[in-house]
């Protein structure tokens, strides 16, 4: 009984919050990307599956999420042009500005979502996108 943790105490290791790709789309120079996070909360001896927009103010519990976003922008030549985080804006969205003066042709980004150091299943999205022949996304 003087073991100072409890019951529960590892619970946040057993089911692991889960970010979850919902919608992405695409601008001119930028990509914009909406994420809801998947999280299993127990009540009682009980547990849900509760699904939420990741935001700010997302928490489980009293505890707020670490949030980890990153992307790997591929050229047509199939070499990494860019690997960098995405920029998690306050409305909640992710933005990926596209660099300036890429080469025409077809570009592969691959994005992931962590939360909380969940690296197991991660939500994980592969967008293919065209640059014209001016250089600008299109």
């Amino acid at each position: 009984m003087t073991y100072p943790l409890g019951f529960g105490t590892f619970d946040r290791f057993v089911n692991p919050p889960r970010a979850v790709i919902a919608a992405v789309t695409q601008g001119v120079g930028e990509i914009m990307v909406r994420a809801d996070a998947e999280m299993v909360l127990k009540t009682g001896r009980t547990y849900r599956l509760d699904k939420e927009p990741l935001l700010h103010q997302t928490a489980r519990g009293v505890q707020g999420l670490l949030v980890v976003s990153r992307y790997l922008l591929i050229g047509p030549d199939g070499r990494v042009v860019k690997v960098d985080k995405m920029d998690w804006k306050e409305d909640g969205q992710f933005a990926i500005k596209l660099p300036d003066g890429l080469a025409p042709g077809q570009y592969t980004v691959i994005l992931g979502i962590f939360l909380d150091g969940n690296a197991m299943d991660p939500s994980a999205k592969v967008l293919r996108i065209r640059v014209g022949t001016a250089g600008a996304p299109g």
